[in-house]
Protein backbone atom coordinates (compact mmCIF):
# COMPACT_ATOMS: atom_id res chain seq x y z
CA UNK A 1 0.00 0.00 0.00
CA UNK A 2 1.42 3.40 -0.93
CA UNK A 3 2.31 6.01 1.67
CA UNK A 4 -0.48 8.21 0.34
CA UNK A 5 -3.14 5.60 1.09
CA UNK A 6 -1.59 4.84 4.47
CA UNK A 7 -1.68 8.57 5.26
CA UNK A 8 -5.31 8.82 4.13
CA UNK A 9 -6.26 5.75 6.19
CA UNK A 10 -4.59 7.21 9.30
CA UNK A 11 -6.12 10.65 8.68
CA UNK A 12 -9.63 9.16 8.37
CA UNK A 13 -9.11 7.09 11.51
CA UNK A 14 -7.98 10.10 13.57
CA UNK A 15 -10.69 12.30 12.12
CA UNK A 16 -13.34 9.71 13.01
CA UNK A 17 -11.93 9.45 16.52
CA UNK A 18 -12.08 13.22 16.85
CA UNK A 19 -15.68 13.25 15.60
CA UNK A 20 -16.52 10.44 18.00
CA UNK A 21 -15.15 12.54 20.86
CA UNK A 22 -17.14 15.61 19.83
CA UNK A 23 -20.41 13.73 19.27
CA UNK A 24 -20.22 11.73 22.48
CA UNK A 25 -18.72 14.37 24.74
CA UNK A 26 -21.58 14.09 27.23
CA UNK A 27 -21.02 10.35 27.66
CA UNK A 28 -17.27 10.88 27.94
CA UNK A 29 -17.82 13.43 30.71
CA UNK A 30 -19.94 10.92 32.66
CA UNK A 31 -17.26 8.29 32.17
CA UNK A 32 -14.59 10.76 33.32
CA UNK A 33 -16.54 11.43 36.52
CA UNK A 34 -16.57 7.68 37.15
CA UNK A 35 -12.86 7.38 36.40
CA UNK A 36 -12.04 10.43 38.55
CA UNK A 37 -13.48 8.61 41.53
CA UNK A 38 -10.57 6.13 41.21
CA UNK A 39 -8.10 8.70 42.52
CA UNK A 40 -5.23 10.94 41.48
CA UNK A 41 -2.68 8.12 41.20
CA UNK A 42 -4.49 6.44 38.31
CA UNK A 43 -5.24 9.78 36.64
CA UNK A 44 -1.57 10.77 36.61
CA UNK A 45 -0.78 7.35 35.09
CA UNK A 46 -2.83 8.28 31.99
CA UNK A 47 -0.98 11.59 31.59
CA UNK A 48 2.37 9.88 32.15
CA UNK A 49 1.63 7.22 29.51
CA UNK A 50 0.44 9.90 27.05
CA UNK A 51 3.64 11.90 27.64
CA UNK A 52 5.77 8.82 26.96
CA UNK A 53 3.94 8.17 23.69
CA UNK A 54 4.21 11.79 22.52
CA UNK A 55 7.90 12.02 23.43
CA UNK A 56 8.56 8.75 21.55
CA UNK A 57 7.14 10.33 18.36
CA UNK A 58 9.66 13.21 18.28
CA UNK A 59 11.69 13.14 15.06
CA UNK A 60 9.81 10.06 13.83
CA UNK A 61 11.30 8.62 10.66
CA UNK A 62 9.53 5.62 9.21
CA UNK A 63 7.17 4.23 6.64
CA UNK A 64 3.97 3.93 8.64
CA UNK A 65 1.63 6.61 9.96
CA UNK A 66 1.86 5.44 13.58
CA UNK A 67 4.64 7.92 14.29
CA UNK A 68 2.81 11.02 13.21
CA UNK A 69 0.43 13.34 15.00
CA UNK A 70 -2.65 14.74 13.29
CA UNK A 71 -2.90 18.52 13.49
CA UNK A 72 -6.39 19.99 13.10
CA UNK A 73 -6.91 23.65 12.28
CA UNK A 74 -9.84 25.84 11.20
CA UNK A 75 -9.97 26.85 7.53
CA UNK A 76 -11.10 30.22 6.17
CA UNK A 77 -14.72 28.97 5.94
CA UNK A 78 -14.78 27.89 9.59
CA UNK A 79 -14.42 24.14 8.97
CA UNK A 80 -11.88 21.83 10.60
CA UNK A 81 -9.02 20.53 8.46
CA UNK A 82 -6.56 17.86 9.56
CA UNK A 83 -3.19 16.69 8.35
CA UNK A 84 -0.50 14.32 9.61
CA UNK A 85 2.66 16.02 10.80
CA UNK A 86 5.93 15.02 12.50
CA UNK A 87 6.53 16.27 16.03
CA UNK A 88 9.92 18.00 16.16
CA UNK A 89 10.06 18.58 19.92
CA UNK A 90 7.70 17.98 22.85
CA UNK A 91 7.21 18.25 26.58
CA UNK A 92 4.70 15.47 27.11
CA UNK A 93 1.14 16.75 26.76
CA UNK A 94 2.12 20.31 27.76
CA UNK A 95 3.41 21.50 24.38
CA UNK A 96 4.86 20.28 21.13
CA UNK A 97 6.37 21.85 18.06
CA UNK A 98 6.30 21.09 14.35
CA UNK A 99 8.27 22.44 11.41
CA UNK A 100 6.63 23.49 8.15
CA UNK A 101 7.13 25.77 5.21
CA UNK A 102 6.23 29.44 5.25
CA UNK A 103 3.17 30.17 3.11
CA UNK A 104 1.62 26.72 3.55
CA UNK A 105 -2.09 26.28 4.22
CA UNK A 106 -1.25 25.39 7.83
CA UNK A 107 0.56 28.68 8.42
CA UNK A 108 -2.13 30.73 6.68
CA UNK A 109 -4.85 29.07 8.77
CA UNK A 110 -2.96 29.61 12.03
CA UNK A 111 -2.46 33.31 11.24
CA UNK A 112 -6.25 33.69 10.84
CA UNK A 113 -7.25 31.45 13.78
CA UNK A 114 -4.70 29.93 16.15
CA UNK A 115 -7.08 27.44 17.80
CA UNK A 116 -5.91 23.90 17.12
CA UNK A 117 -6.20 20.25 18.11
CA UNK A 118 -3.60 17.49 18.00
CA UNK A 119 -4.56 13.82 17.92
CA UNK A 120 -2.43 10.72 18.32
CA UNK A 121 -4.36 7.48 18.05
CA UNK A 122 -4.10 3.75 17.54
CA UNK A 123 -6.46 0.92 18.39
CA UNK A 124 -5.13 0.95 21.98
CA UNK A 125 -5.02 4.68 22.77
CA UNK A 126 -6.51 8.03 21.83
CA UNK A 127 -4.77 11.25 22.88
CA UNK A 128 -6.68 14.43 22.00
CA UNK A 129 -5.16 17.78 22.88
CA UNK A 130 -6.86 21.14 22.32
CA UNK A 131 -5.13 24.48 22.56
CA UNK A 132 -3.49 27.29 20.67
CA UNK A 133 -0.69 27.21 18.13
CA UNK A 134 1.70 29.97 17.13
CA UNK A 135 3.89 30.53 14.08
CA UNK A 136 7.48 31.26 15.13
CA UNK A 137 10.03 32.52 12.61
CA UNK A 138 13.04 33.57 14.69
CA UNK A 139 16.26 31.71 13.89
CA UNK A 140 17.09 30.64 17.46
CA UNK A 141 13.72 28.92 17.98
CA UNK A 142 13.91 27.23 14.58
CA UNK A 143 17.42 25.97 15.40
CA UNK A 144 16.24 24.68 18.79
CA UNK A 145 13.39 22.73 17.19
CA UNK A 146 15.43 21.45 14.24
CA UNK A 147 15.02 17.85 13.17
CA UNK A 148 17.29 15.95 10.81
CA UNK A 149 14.45 14.63 8.64
CA UNK A 150 13.46 18.21 7.85
CA UNK A 151 16.75 18.77 6.03
CA UNK A 152 15.29 16.83 3.08
CA UNK A 153 12.53 19.42 2.60
CA UNK A 154 14.11 22.78 3.47
CA UNK A 155 17.41 24.61 3.59
CA UNK A 156 19.36 25.21 6.77
CA UNK A 157 17.64 26.32 10.00
CA UNK A 158 18.25 29.99 9.20
CA UNK A 159 16.28 29.75 5.96
CA UNK A 160 13.26 32.05 5.67
CA UNK A 161 11.48 29.20 3.84
CA UNK A 162 10.29 27.46 7.00
CA UNK A 163 8.99 28.16 10.47
CA UNK A 164 8.26 26.46 13.77
CA UNK A 165 4.68 25.83 14.84
CA UNK A 166 4.42 25.70 18.64
CA UNK A 167 1.27 24.12 20.08
CA UNK A 168 0.39 24.64 23.76
CA UNK A 169 -2.25 22.39 25.29
CA UNK A 170 -5.15 24.03 27.13
CA UNK A 171 -7.30 20.92 27.62
CA UNK A 172 -6.90 17.22 27.00
CA UNK A 173 -8.75 13.94 26.67
CA UNK A 174 -6.71 10.74 27.03
CA UNK A 175 -7.99 7.18 26.71
CA UNK A 176 -6.14 3.86 26.94
CA UNK A 177 -8.48 1.01 26.04
CA UNK A 178 -6.45 -1.96 27.33
CA UNK A 179 -5.98 -0.42 30.78
CA UNK A 180 -9.42 1.21 30.74
CA UNK A 181 -7.80 4.55 31.66
CA UNK A 182 -9.55 7.79 30.78
CA UNK A 183 -8.75 11.29 31.84
CA UNK A 184 -9.69 14.72 30.63
CA UNK A 185 -8.82 18.06 32.10
CA UNK A 186 -7.60 21.60 31.57
CA UNK A 187 -4.38 23.47 32.26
Amino acid sequence: MSRFFIAIKYFVKCYMLLLHYVLYNENMAKYAMHQNSKGEEEMSKAIEKAAEIINSKVDYIGDGMEGYAVLSLIDDKGYPTSSPITISKADGINWMSFLTGIGTNKVNRIIKNNKAAVCLATSSYNINLVGKIDVITDTETKKEHWQNEFVKHHDLHNSPKYCTLKFKTERYSIYFSKENLFEEGEF
